[in-house]
């Protein structure tokens, strides 16, 4: 399930290639949010298709939105999403329906970086930071300390990135397209908490 226009059709791209490489086939693309496609349509859709396991490649809020409907609506299959589904408008959106959807996220340890970021979100936002604010401090920091690099140089000859810096999500490194090479985990929403999911699992 995609945003409905342009950037709805540019992550189907993405993840239809993603599943290409992965030697796997993405039975149906759905675009949610206009107006014929609202989360109770989308759900009618998708119970009716019955498929194992459906991808909510939307807005945290929207993904939160459909996930409640497939639940209502008595779907059972596995639900799945992005790393910008670790947040607050998620879990408020699904309700009881965030139990057990499966998000993919970088691989972070709790290194100084992250804490100070954490430390200093709350301090600011007096909030809980999400996966979005880590992920949008990491790009600031990146973007800035490439400049700083480039000093009075153009600062696309810093690109592609040879070196890697720590960041609140991990330590950013990229290959030579620009795609972050970080190892992914699945982490799952559990009583409100994303938790690791076990590789037996």
């Amino acid at each position: 399930v995609v945003p409905a226009g342009r950037q709805g059709r540019a992550v189907s791209r993405d993840l239809e290639e993603a599943a290409r490489s992965g030697a796997v086939a993405l039975d149906r693309i759905v675009y949610a949010g206009d107006s014929k496609t609202d989360a109770a349509s989308v759900a009618h859709m998708i119970v009716a298709a019955a498929p194992g396991g459906v991808l909510l490649w939307l807005s945290p809020a929207e993904a939160g939105t459909v996930a409640a409907s497939l639940r209502a609506a008595d779907y059972r299959g596995c639900l799945a999403g992005p790393g910008s589904l670790d947040s607050p408008a998620f879990t408020a959106a699904a309700g009881p329906a965030a139990d057990g959807v499966l998000v993919a996220a970088f691989k972070a340890d709790a290194g100084l970086r992250a804490r100070r970021f954490v430390s200093e979100f709350r301090r600011r936002y007096d909030a809980e930071p999400d996966f979005t604010a880590a992920a949008a401090f990491d790009a600031a920091q990146l973007l800035i300390q490439t400049l700083y690099r480039a000093g009075d140089n153009p600062g696309y000859r810093q690109f592609p990135l040879g070196t890697s810096i720590e960041g609140a999500t991990g330590v950013l490194q990229f290959d030579n397209a620009g795609n972050r090479t970080n190892a992914l985990r699945v982490m799952t929403w559990k009583r409100g908490r994303l938790v690791p999911v076990s590789p037996s699992t």
